[in-house]
Parts: structure tokens; sequence; C-alpha cells
């Protein structure tokens, strides 16, 4: 793990930790490819594939605001009352919520906040190639 001092708007970092964005986006779409058949009513394919395309190939840059960037319409609203079929219940729901957490950037943990120069930082741990993070609150 390598602790980094990043931009924090208070709701999100605003860097985002890459190795951890491609190894949940891979791990994302070995679910899908074995949860998400052809009829596909919630277009987890088309509204994710790119993204995940774009993560594993270290594209994106940025956090996205909000997680209907990611997947919206009905997977969204059936997510947020909980029904969903089992299919996406299991597995997919687990790996496509970590990849959201990291690809939105959202702290799992009470952030350690400084102001440097005027600008609202947050210490995070980024994890290494070959190393899956667990996560504990931060010490800067």
């Amino acid at each position: 793990m390598t602790k980094k001092l990043v931009p924090y708007d208070g709701r999100q970092y605003l860097e985002i930790d890459q190795v951890a964005l491609r190894r949940t986006a891979k791990e994302l779409l070995a679910q899908i490819s074995f949860e998400v058949g052809e009829n596909d009513p919630y277009k987890i394919k088309s509204r994710l594939m790119p993204i995940i395309d774009s993560a594993i190939r270290g594209e994106i840059a940025t956090p996205f605001r909000e997680r209907t960037e990611l997947i919206g319409g009905l997977f969204d609203y059936e997510y947020g009352e909980g029904t969903l079929p089992s299919y996406l219940a299991g597995g997919f729901q687990r790996a496509f919520v970590s990849f959201a957490v990291i690809a939105l950037g959202w702290p799992l943990d009470v952030p350690i906040v400084e102001h440097v120069n005027g600008v609202q930082m947050a210490w995070i741990e980024f994890e290494e190639e070959g190393e899956r993070m667990v996560h504990a609150p931060i010490k800067p």
C-alpha cells in the first residue's frame, strides 16, 4: 500500500486508485461474462462494458460523479428497491459495488482531512500491483 494525500471534496476522493480500479474492473468483467446473458433488459453490457474496458486500459483519470453514470435505468431502480433478480443479487452485485466504490472515489472509512494551500485533501491508501486492499483506518 502507498499512502497518498489527494484532493477531496467532502464526498469523494478526486483521484482514482488505478490498480484497484483495474482489479475490480476485471472481477466485474468476469461476473458479467458469467451471469449476464444475451437477454440483458438492464443494459448492463451496453452501459458497463465500455467503462470496464476503459478502466482496464487505465483511461479513467477522475472519478465519476454519480452512480447513474455507471449504470442507471431499470437496474438502478430495482437495485434501490431490492428487487433485482437472483442471478444479479450475488456475485455480480458484489463485484459491481466493489468497482463502483473505486470508480466513484467514495471513502469506505472516515477520511483524515487536511488543508494544503487552501485545498481540502484527504489521505488514502492506494493498492500496488499484486496487492489486494484491506480497508482499515488510515493514519497519515
